[in-house]
């Protein structure tokens, strides 16, 4: 019969907007208050990273999606691997990795509802500004250096040793860290208790960071992606956190997220078996170092040159832009502080 899946093998899955969205706010929308639905809106909530909006009806039926997504698997796997859907269905795609079988007019609704994240999603254009779907901070004015050198908040400083933090303060590099907290904004911290996670600071005793995202720590927790999980009780299978079904010993030899694995024949790519050997992985996926550049798991079509490098999970021009605390700013030339 003839599959009607999108997706094609060794290339990479169209990013999103929505996931651009959760990798640079992170837990701004759930616990920040600074991004929330529009009236009549919700959270779709495909997974526990996925904070589109829309109708109310849409997310009940996004959970009956992930309820029947064993029902709509073809048995025995198919030409796409394990995850290959019964015929009539398509991945669903509403985020990277997504891999539930739907519809074809469901993913057609996933793919508008991402792009239509400007309208949907109430922010504050004071800090943020919208395009596309892609939501990204506003640039913050970078003040002129002096004659006699430069300035921070009014405050001469040493590029050399030390930072200037939010334009409003100098920090020492070798022993404090520039990244915004929750109700405090960006301040500057001591890295002997914090770590950017992305953008956000977050205190090493108590919090670990997943893929860009704070998350708590707990005992035995580990990352699935942007989540965390309980390894003894959870499963993390393409970044989707599942509850176990079975505590059976799984059977001895290699394996790879849960599944047999042949490293002869194949390579193993963060819990995602891939049918080439040897390959080289970018998060979940395989890449071409040659053609592609891999940023913090995301492949980007672009010729790895000396003049591209990676800022956190975004590409960016080195002659021309600045890569500060995980953001992209236009900084020419780029040996002004950030």
């Amino acid at each position: 019969h003839t599959h009607t899946h999108s997706h094609t093998k060794g290339k990479k899955m169209q990013m999103p907007a929505l996931y651009k969205l959760v990798l640079l706010l992170g837990l701004v929308a759930g616990v920040w208050g600074q991004f929330r639905c529009q009236q009549g809106y919700v959270w779709r909530e495909a997974s526990g990273s996925d904070f589109v909006c829309v109708v109310p009806a849409r997310r009940s039926a996004v959970a009956e999606e992930n309820r029947l997504a064993n029902e709509r698997r073809q048995p025995g796997g198919g030409a796409y691997g394990p995850d290959t859907c019964k015929q009539g269905f398509v991945w669903r795609e509403a985020f990277s990795g997504d891999v539930v079988c739907v519809t074809p007019r469901s993913r057609s609704l996933a793919a508008q509802e991402s792009r239509q994240q400007c309208q949907t999603t109430a922010f504050d254009p004071a800090q943020f500004r919208c395009s596309n779907g892609v939501f990204s901070p506003q640039p913050t004015p970078t003040p002129a250096p002096t004659p006699t050198g430069k300035e921070c908040g009014g405050v001469a400083y040493d590029p050399a040793t030390q930072g200037c933090c939010n334009a409003a303060n100098v920090f020492d590099r070798a022993s404090q860290l520039c990244c915004t907290r929750p109700g405090a904004g960006w301040m500057v911290l001591a890295k002997s208790k914090y770590s950017c996670c992305g953008v956000y600071g977050i205190d090493n005793a108590v919090d670990m960071c997943c893929d860009g995202v704070p998350r708590a720590k707990g005992a035995g927790l580990v990352c699935c992606g942007s989540a965390s999980y309980h390894p003894a009780r959870q499963e993390c299978v393409h970044g989707v956190v599942r509850t176990k079904t079975t505590t059976t010993p799984a059977p001895a030899g290699p394996r790879c997220g849960g599944m047999p694995f042949d490293a002869a024949t194949q390579t193993c790519c963060s819990g995602v078996r891939h049918s080439t050997p040897h390959g080289k992985c970018c998060g979940i996926y395989l890449h071409d170092p040659s053609t592609q550049l891999c940023c913090g798991g995301r492949i980007y079509d672009t010729r790895p040159r000396l003049d591209n490098a990676c800022c956190g999970t975004t590409p960016y021009n080195v002659w021309r832009d600045k890569c500060c605390n995980g953001v992209v700013r236009f900084s020419y030339p780029p040996v002004l502080p950030c």
